[in-house]
């Protein structure tokens, strides 16, 4: 079966109509045949169907709501002559300002039977027809003239490099220069090293504290009382009052921890640095610091091994 694939009248102005109260909405209608083998239409706005459904046909309720009405079926009313009406039966797809209808209602419209066009309407239409095949006709040579402007560009650079190619060389030379910049960089700072690395061990070996000046307690004070907590620790205190607050319970705390027993163990390296081990059985905790350059640095603190546990 053949269609003619041209939307109704009542399609066209219904168009019309959305273009004038809606002029950037971009409206149009789409006709295809359904899986049934019958001829459908949607209204589309920005190419996007209002409805999953296509319609017989869509009409505008001039008479009634005034919306865009998209008809599902149609019923022929009794009676014939020239004022024969046909009504037909549909949902709500625009509203009568041009918005798109949230929820779609049904309604049943009037329609006046679609007269012949007159012959100022055929000539409109063979106007609009001619126009829109010089439109194509001008896009046609537009794509014509510039693909020939893009042949005889590729053609006058065949014996050099074209624009994209000179700038890959202009990177690739940029990086290269950055990279023996820098390894010319590393290279110094390698030198300096190499100069800077035994005078720092000698001074390490001639800064590092003894054995005896490392007072486990006294450390393990200022652990919990927060002094080697960063500033910006949530747990560190900030005021007098906390500061305190916190050095009394360090104190309170460490007493009570090593009353029943600490171990203290203390591993020379080199003889420039010092790593020592304090473990708590009452608190299953291990803490390290290290003494280098003249003072012991908190490092962190484990729980103990598992089989060290009582």
């Amino acid at each position: 079966m053949a269609f003619d694939f041209k939307p109704s009248r009542r399609t066209e102005e219904a168009i019309r109509h959305l273009n004038r109260v809606k002029p950037v909405d971009g409206w149009s209608a789409d006709l295809y045949v359904s899986s049934e083998g019958t001829k459908k239409v949607s209204l589309r706005r920005r190419n996007a169907a209002l409805s999953d459904d296509g319609f017989e046909d869509i009409v505008l309720d001039s008479n009634g709501s005034g919306c865009v009405v998209g008809i599902t079926t149609y019923i022929s009313a009794a009676g014939g002559g020239t004022s024969k009406k046909q009504y037909g039966r549909g949902v709500t797809l625009v509203e009568r300002d041009g918005t798109v209808c949230r929820t779609q209602r049904d309604v049943r419209v009037t329609l006046p039977q679609e007269e012949k066009p007159s012959a100022e309407d055929v000539l409109n239409a063979s106007r609009e027809r001619m126009r829109n095949d010089r439109e194509r006709a001008r896009a046609a040579v537009a794509a014509r003239d510039q693909g020939h402007s893009a042949t005889a560009s590729v053609n006058g650079n065949t014996s050099g490099l074209t624009d994209e190619q000179n700038m890959q060389l202009l990177t690739a030379a940029m990086y290269a220069v950055a990279a023996a910049f820098a390894l010319k960089i590393l290279s110094e700072l390698l030198s300096l090293w190499l100069v800077f690395l035994p005078l720092a061990f000698l001074y390490a070996i001639q800064t590092c504290p003894s054995n005896e000046s490392f007072d486990a307690k006294k450390e393990l004070k200022r652990v919990m009382r927060g002094e080697k907590l960063p500033e910006n620790h949530p747990e560190k205190p900030k005021d007098w009052l906390s500061k305190s607050i916190a050095r009394v319970t360090a104190s309170i705390g460490t007493e009570l921890a090593t009353s029943l027993g600490y171990e203290v163990c203390l591993n020379n390296i080199y003889g420039a640095f010092i790593v020592a081990t304090v473990r708590v059985p009452s608190t299953e905790l291990d803490f390290y610091w290290i003494g280098a350059f003249g003072k012991w640095h908190y490092l962190m603190q484990r729980p103990m091994p598992a089989d060290k546990r009582d």
